[in-house]
């Protein structure tokens, strides 16, 4: 019991140390590097359901708001407006996650920038 409290308690002085000031790579190219590593992967997912849920109700809305805000526009505009800017929105957030880990892993490593979370959930448009 003693250990496992050790252990937590070292695990969250780490977490807060990593969460509250981003560690520069440039003192330590192995930590850039290993940030970059797992960066790049959590960044692409990240990316894809923000870009998925973020492109795919802005193109619902769009859909539905050209076919009129009735019944049938949107019956047919949001599921159609989903699926298409869903899938557009999945494709280039995979990219643009997938970028941002790779260029913000190495210079700051295990920040929300770097995995693809900064800024508002549903704003992320490439």
């Amino acid at each position: 019991m003693q250990k496992l409290s050790k252990l937590v308690i070292a695990f969250s002085v780490l977490l807060t140390t990593i969460s509250s000031k981003p560690v520069m790579a440039a003192t330590n190219p192995i930590l850039g590097t290993l940030g970059m590593i797992v960066a790049t992967p959590v960044g692409a997912a990240v990316g894809t359901v923000r870009g998925t849920l973020s492109t795919g109700l802005d193109t619902s809305h769009e859909y539905s708001s050209s076919l009129g805000h009735g019944l049938i526009g949107t019956a047919i505009g949001t599921p159609t407006g989903l699926l298409v800017g869903g899938v557009k929105g999945a494709v280039t957030g995979l990219i643009k996650g997938a970028s941002d880990g790779f260029n913000y892993g190495y210079s700051e490593p295990f920040t929300t920038k770097s995995v693809s979370l900064t800024g508002d959930f549903l704003d992320y448009h490439s």
